[in-house]
């Protein structure tokens, strides 16, 4: 058999693919995971209680006081 059906190169792009994946989680979708659909999910509930508003201090007080 040749190089590319070996196991060892199965391996060797199993393991690529998985340091792809891991490079990719840390880089891009962890980050647009946390920092867009965390206020994106406020935000929907906000809007679906009729309480959503773009001013800063009204929005403070909705999130964090009341």
């Amino acid at each position: 058999m040749g190089a590319a059906l070996s196991k060892d190169s199965v391996d060797d792009r199993v393991s690529m693919g998985w340091n792809y994946c891991s490079h990719m989680w840390q880089k891009w979708l962890h980050p647009t995971l946390h920092y867009g659909m965390v206020p994106l999910i406020f935000a929907v509930g906000l809007a679906a209680n009729g309480e959503l508003t773009a001013n800063p201090l009204t929005l403070f007080q909705k999130l964090i006081l009341n």
